[in-house]
This record gives C-alpha cells, sequence and structure tokens, in this order.
C-alpha cells in the first residue's frame, strides 16, 4: 500500500496500513495527524503538524528523520528491539508513549517536554536527547516515566539549561554526562530507586527525591538552594567529596533519613 496524493488544505488526517510499512510525504496540517502501520513507519517529506501528532507500528521502526515542525504533542509507540529517532524543528512535547527495547532519540529546536508518561521496555538500549537551540530546556519529571535504558545526552550540549527527570524504574540511573551540560536547574526523582551524584555544577537549584540512599561520587557546586528528599528509609552521603553548598542544603526526610553525612566548603556553611 501506498499514501495517496493527499489533497491540500487538509485539517485532521488518518492513516491505517494494517499490514504495510508506511512511508509519509510531505504533509502541512491545519490539524492532527494519526498514523498506525504494519511495518516501519518513515519519512520522504517534512511534516508540519500544529494539532497532536500519533505514530504507532508493531514491531517496527520508527525514524521521522526530516526537519519537522510539531508544534503539538507527539505519541510514539513500537515495541521489539527497534528504534524511534525523531527530529523536531521547533520545541517539542511529547506525550504518552510506548516504546520497545530499541534505542530512542529525540533532537528538538528548543525545550523538550511532556504532557504524558514515556514507557520503555526492560532491558531496553539508550536514550539519546539533544537540543540544536541555546537556552533549551528538557524536563522530563512531569510523568511517571519508565525508563529502563540509559539517558545520554548529544548535540551542543552547552544548549541544555534545565534538565529535569523523573523515573519509576528500579535500576534507575542517573545521566552520566550531566556534568558536561551548562546546567542552571537540576531535578531528579526515582520513585522506586537510590541516586549516586556525579560530580556537577549548577548556577541554580538542585533537586534530588529518590527512594533509597542519595551518595555522590564527585563533588556538588551548587548556587542555588540543594534540597534533598527520601522517600523511604536510607542514607543521605554528601561528605565524600569537596562540596560547595552556597545556600543552606533543605533536607526533607519525615523520618526516612537514617545516616546523615554532609561536607560544605562554603565559607558561609550553615547547619
Amino acid at each position: 500500500a501506498l499514501v495517496p496524493t493527499l489533497p491540500t488544505g487538509l485539517r485532521h488526517l488518518t492513516l491505517i496500513f494494517n499490514n504495510n510499512a508506511l512511508s509519509l510525504p510531505t504533509l502541512t496540517l491545519t490539524g492532527d495527524l494519526s498514523v498506525t502501520a504494519g511495518g516501519a513507519i518513515t519519512q520522504s517529506g517534512i511534516l508540519t503538524i500544529p494539532g497532536a501528532s500519533s505514530f504507532t507500528t508493531g514491531n517496527f521502526a520508527i525514524t521521522l528523520s526530516q526537519n519537522n515542525a510539531f508544534t503539538g504533542a507527539v505519541s510514539l509507540n513500537n515495541s521489539g528491539n527497534n528504534t524511534v529517532s525523531l527530529i523536531n524543528s521547533i520545541a517539542l512535547s511529547l506525550s504518552t508513549s510506548s516504546i520497545g527495547t530499541g534505542t530512542l532519540t529525540l533532537t528538538a529546536g528548543g525545550s523538550i517536554s511532556q504532557t504524558g508518561a514515556i514507557i520503555q521496555a526492560a532491558s531496553a538500549g539508550a536514550i539519546t536527547l539533544s537540543s540544536t537551540a541555546a537556552n533549551s530546556d528538557i524536563l522530563l519529571n512531569t510523568q511517571a516515566n519508565n525508563f529502563s535504558g540509559a539517558i545520554g545526552f548529544s548535540g551542543t550540549l552547552g544548549n541544555i539549561r534545565d534538565f529535569a527527570l523523573r523515573n519509576t524504574n528500579a535500576s534507575a540511573v542517573v545521566p552520566t554526562a550531566l556534568p558536561s551540560l551548562s546546567l542552571r536547574n537540576l531535578t531528579l526523582t526515582f520513585d522506586n530507586a537510590g541516586m549516586t551524584l556525579p560530580g556537577l555544577s549548577t548556577s541554580g537549584t538542585l533537586t534530588a527525591t529518590a527512594a533509597g540512599s542519595i551518595t555522590q561520587s564527585g563533588a556538588l557546586l551548587i548556587t542555588g538552594t540543594p534540597t534533598f528528599t527520601l522517600t523511604s528509609t536510607a542514607d543521605l552521603l554528601l561528605a565524600s567529596a569537596v562540596n560547595n553548598f552556597t545556600v543552606t542544603p533543605v533536607i526533607t526526610s519525615n523520618g526516612n533519613v537514617r545516616d546523615l553525612a554532609l561536607r560544605n566548603t562554603a565559607s558561609n556553611a550553615l547547619i
């Protein structure tokens, strides 16, 4: 099956190819786009979609690597060991998505945010995030995401300003490349795991929430308010590196902090 020649001026477009791959031509809509395929989803032209977009297939790849303009939220759904890649020339909003064990690559021409949870299958491949615009934020902390793959960054890392992540996976790990970003504010929430913070600096705040111990592997240089929260009985161990907290740390325990160790080299350090 082939996508027919489509009329201009379309508002909404729904394409369902139950038993075939689907390659999208250049499209400009005034509304929503919904694509379901029984094979790989690709494109041969730029997609300009002001409304919501949804791409769903089974055990196949989704490759949307043109200079697209998705203004509305985008949903990505596949299964198996198949890659998912998306390029957006403007800011990118992700809606509820369920993807397989392949890699996930997202590139935006602005900030990346979400309106729905992103769920990866168990033992999935790496997630790579990038933005081509300066002073962009990656805010993936508003939904109960489940990322089983390691999260990394590509492109001009200095473009990323605020980074926020929520991960409900029991094996969640802190992205190792965080120290390479030009961070202002950093927010990390692990619903079912502890976290080890790498050495990093922020010009703004650090907010770390974990269901296990919070430890460190390098010095934390935090200009704004650092806030540490344990949601279950565990330890807060931040004394193994030469930290500099300009603002007194806020520790929210609700009785969950068992062992507490804190080192602060700031000249105005207070308890």
